[in-house]
């Protein structure tokens, strides 16, 4: 029989407060006790780019693929609502009747329609983790949702992709409806906007103030030929 080693919390807790973010990582996976006291440790700051952004939330909940890919230009309010419906029942279909879908968590309701992606989907690669693997899970989003209360100190040096910004907006959105406890980055004492973060920032409100243009544009050109 094998004797197990328990160190006190006091003593991990002065082995966490010296370590540094690959080693905290590793404890977190020693046992419970070690999870609990380093995991606050390693999120308490938190640097997010664009490269580390989808590993950073991996295992929150996620919009079904469909939903970022089908781009609908409703010509009414009536047909948008229709579609609205639609959309939620089929969701909601996938997500209880589908394979494996017992164990995938994702966000069912609908998500609003873009003109124009701002990035190169990985179709491959999305699909993988979302159809195949059931991942995420209730108990992953849980877990990651936790975690990132966390975090104190946000440093953002470039913008995540719109997919992964989606995702996480979904998260924080459903988390305040269902009155959750966890709800990701809610205590965030500190933010930093790195130069890039704010180039990435005025680039995207400069394209969407063109979509605008150009959606408002093509609504008085269709009215104009009613």
């Amino acid at each position: 029989m094998t004797n197990k080693l328990h160190f006190p919390d006091d003593t991990i807790q002065q082995i966490t407060a010296h370590c540094d973010s690959q080693t905290l990582s590793n404890l977190m996976r020693v046992s419970r006790k070690c999870y609990n006291i380093a995991s606050p440790v390693l999120f308490r700051e938190l640097v997010l780019t664009k490269q580390n952004a989808r590993n950073v939330f991996f295992g929150l909940a996620t919009t079904p693929y469909d939903a970022r890919i089908i781009k609908i230009k409703p010509k009414s309010k009536i047909m948008a609502f229709n579609v609205y419906v639609s959309r939620w029942l089929d969701h909601w279909l996938d997500r209880w009747v589908g394979p494996d879908i017992e164990n995938r968590y994702v966000i069912t309701y609908p998500q609003a329609d873009t003109d124009e992606e701002d990035e190169e989907v990985n179709e491959k690669d999305f699909k993988s983790s979302y159809q195949i693997h059931s991942y995420p899970t209730i108990r992953s989003h849980t877990r990651k949702s936790k975690l990132l209360t966390f975090v104190r100190h946000l440093t953002i040096e470039s913008i995540p992709t719109r997919l992964v910004s989606q995702d996480l907006k979904n998260c924080i959105r459903l988390a305040i409806s269902s009155g959750s406890q966890h709800v990701p980055l809610k205590n965030v004492k500190t933010l930093i906007l790195k130069s890039q973060a704010i180039y990435d920032l005025a680039v995207w409100s400069s394209n969407d103030e063109k979509n605008q243009l150009i959606h408002s544009s093509t609504l008085i050109h269709s009215s104009t030929h009613l």
